[in-house]
């Protein structure tokens, strides 16, 4: 149903488990972290470059773009054109890792819904997870109150969204240093995907 009326799917495959069949032939975006990745790759993830190649699989299985969440080594992103690495977001000590796969897979889903490119949507994704893990417990919130209901015009005092976009303009929050060169890869699938960099992904077929 998804597919046939061009809505975006993201599959967070949590918690860690083997998936039906062809799943990921419908999927525009999967986002396993280490463990995940390893159980539907079966490839051991402990490094930016174990990530890429089980992202490669994914990818191989069926999959639109493939992100590996890596904790404090932040991210992978990997689609049919190129293969970025987002280093990972400090904002504060960490408290509490709980949620931060959500806090993720949230804020990536409410930038791609506004329109972002989707490596620009795993830095709001990586930042939303960086905050999150600075205090115990999950934070819920209405539909109405959601992070992808224009964020960007929200700057109420301590609200997430105030606190993601401080990423963005000060050094509340900042990236952490990665080696030089690490960042982006360009990928040797040279095929561009239509609509690429759009957030919406193009009709496939089958």
């Amino acid at each position: 149903m998804a597919r046939s009326n061009r809505v975006t799917t993201i599959l967070n495959p949590a918690p860690a488990a083997k998936l039906p069949p062809d799943m990921l032939h419908m999927v525009d975006y999967v986002t396993p972290n280490e463990t995940e990745a390893e159980a539907l790759t079966g490839i051991v993830v402990t490094s930016v470059e174990d990530a890429e190649a089980a992202a490669k699989a994914l990818r191989s299985k069926g999959a639109g773009a493939a992100i590996i969440t890596l904790g404090d080594k932040g991210a992978l992103f990997h689609d049919r054109k190129r293969t970025v690495h987002v280093p990972p977001f400090f904002a504060g000590p960490v408290v509490e890792t709980t949620g931060a796969g959500d806090a993720f897979n949230g804020g990536f889903a409410a930038a791609l819904a506004e329109g972002m490119d989707p490596v620009e949507a795993v830095r709001i994704g990586s930042a939303c997870a960086g905050i999150s893990v600075t205090r115990a417990g999950t934070v819920r919130k209405s539909r109405s109150q959601g992070i992808g209901s224009g964020w960007r015009a929200r700057q109420k005092a301590g609200s997430v969204e105030s606190r993601v976009a401080a990423c963005f303009s000060s050094s509340q929050c900042r990236h952490k240093q990665t080696s030089p060169g690490s960042q982006i890869t360009p990928s040797p699938e040279v095929n561009k995907r239509p609509n690429a960099g759009s957030g919406v992904p193009p009709k496939r077929s089958g």
